[in-house]
């Protein structure tokens, strides 16, 4: 047992926004330059309480909604669509239409003022636009402010028992140690030399089968001990045996086996 210490482990804080993607429904993601702030809160009761015998004896959780505010200067012009317009003949923008599609949408926060940042990723958005001033010009100029409440449909993850959600983070400290998975996973989302940022091909990074291979190390310890050491959902123990899903391995007749880490 250890005495608990204060202020040892404040090891981080979280500020600013910034390296906005906007990624429309099955197309390629481009820049959202001009963010001011995202905000975002879990709508929906928070749980069920249970009385039995005249007194409460469990809460049972209840799925919420997230929904978020994005606030911002300006924004490309692939959302316009999202935000109620459509173009005609190349000339005007038509508003008051209804958006059908869907988009995804992500943005950095730094950790410790830097260098070290979270991603912070929505999925399958739709835009209520808030209401926008348009004032004369005075002594000092005000840009217009642009607000849109968002919802998002959750996706499902494939290969783990997490409820499907409709927002993600990622710490680029975790990246940092998976060079080869950071790799694809920056590419996936903003692009690199050979291929377009896409939400889609993130979900396949997220979901692929080098991202739940990775991480099998086998340590030996000596001529019939060893250990093997990998992700939670890969590794873990049943009934008092342990059992490694999802490995690349041969079995041979006499009962020895060979693990490979092909990543």
């Amino acid at each position: 047992m250890s005495k608990i210490e204060w202020g040892k482990h404040v090891n981080k804080h979280y500020s600013g926004v910034s390296h906005g993607v906007l990624y429309p429904d099955g197309k390629s993601g481009v820049p959202w330059d001009g963010l001011i702030s995202v905000s975002k809160s879990l709508a929906g009761e928070d749980s069920e309480p249970i009385y039995a015998d005249g007194e409460k004896v469990l809460d049972i959780p209840k799925p919420r909604e997230l929904s978020a505010t994005i606030k911002a200067y300006t924004y490309p012009d692939e959302f316009l669509p999202f935000d109620g317009y459509e173009s005609y003949k190349d000339i005007a923008e038509i508003g008051e239409q209804t958006p059908y599609d869907t988009f995804s949408f992500s943005y950095r926060s730094l950790i410790n003022g830097g260098p070290h940042y979270k991603i912070h990723i929505f999925f399958n958005l739709t835009a209520t636009p808030a209401e926008v001033d348009h004032n004369t010009i005075g002594d000092e100029v005000e840009p217009i402010e642009f607000a849109w409440d968002v919802v998002g449909k959750p996706v499902e993850l494939p290969k783990t028992a997490l409820r499907p959600s409709s927002y993600m983070t990622i710490d680029s400290r975790v990246l940092d140690k998976s060079p080869s998975i950071k790799k694809d996973i920056l590419s996936a989302l903003y692009g690199d030399d050979k291929k377009d940022p896409s939400i889609h091909r993130f979900l396949e990074v997220l979901t692929g089968e080098k991202l739940f291979r990775e991480g099998f190390v086998v340590v030996e310890q000596n001529d019939v001990e060893w250990t093997l050491c990998g992700p939670d959902h890969l590794i873990y123990e049943s009934d008092g045996e342990w059992v490694v899903t999802d490995s690349n391995a041969t079995v041979y007749e006499d009962g020895t086996f060979l693990i490979i880490d092909d990543t």
